[in-house]
């Protein structure tokens, strides 16, 4: 029985790791999509960050919309993030079997708002750390 529980511990390892690579394919994913459309908000706004320059705006002052904007994007797609995923778990009871999905559920009920402040903070940091990127080139104040 110990070379099955071996094989089952294996089994798991693996698929953890697998699981781990997507989530960083997918936050990689997250990241270059805002940042291309904040480099896009961005290029829409020249003239605007332009005139800015022009009567002494710092540099915060000048990105602070832009990470503002970055953090909805983030909280939006959070939210949306969150609903598929406890949605999509009710949907895989049918399909995957009764016995093996009510823990999952039963977890996400019980710790359903821990879940969400971090699927929402992830979201955020995404937003921030894309905008401060895509920023970081087009917004040079001297």
């Amino acid at each position: 029985r110990r070379d099955t529980i071996d094989k089952i511990a294996g089994m798991m390892n693996r698929v953890e790791l697998i699981g781990l690579v997507a989530a960083g394919v997918f936050a990689l994913i997250a990241i270059l999509v805002v940042f291309n459309t904040i480099r896009m908000a961005i290029f829409n706004r020249k003239e605007e960050i332009y005139m800015m320059r022009l009567v002494g705006a710092s540099r915060w002052f000048i990105i602070g919309p832009f990470v503002v904007e970055a953090s909805f994007y983030g909280i939006i797609s959070s939210i949306i993030a969150a609903l598929v995923g406890f949605f999509g778990t009710f949907a895989l009871r049918d399909s995957i079997g009764q016995a093996l999905m009510d823990p999952t559920i039963e977890l996400m009920r019980n710790n359903w708002l821990y879940f969400s402040a971090a699927i929402m903070f992830i979201g955020v940091m995404i937003g921030i750390v894309s905008a401060l990127l895509a920023t970081r080139k087009y917004v040079k104040v001297k």
